[in-house]
C-alpha cells in the first residue's frame, strides 16, 4: 500500500494552544508540498506550497492566521 499523501489536522490553534505543524519529505525526491488552512465556514484564509529536498523540513506559519480563531490544516503532496 502507497504511503497516503495527505493529511488533515482537524483543529489547529496557536495562540492558546501554541499548536505548530512541522512537514518532512521523507522521499529520496523533492516533493511539492500544499498546506490549506480553513476557518470553521470551510473558507479558506491562508495557504502555502513550498518544494522540499529530501529529508528537508517546513514548519508550517499558521501564526499570523490563527492567533483569533481556530482553522482546521490540510496538508498535501505531490509524492
Amino acid at each position: 500500500m502507497p504511503a497516503p499523501t495527505k493529511i488533515y489536522f482537524s483543529q489547529v490553534a496557536s495562540a492558546e494552544w501554541k499548536d505548530w505543524v512541522q512537514v518532512v519529505n521523507v522521499d529520496n525526491d523533492a516533493a511539492s508540498i500544499m498546506a490549506i488552512a480553513r476557518n470553521e465556514k470551510g473558507e479558506t484564509v491562508w495557504s502555502g506550497e513550498r518544494w522540499l529536498r529530501p529529508f528537508q523540513a517546513w514548519s508550517i506559519p499558521i501564526d499570523p492566521v490563527s492567533v483569533k480563531q481556530e482553522l482546521s490544516l490540510t496538508v498535501s503532496s505531490n509524492r
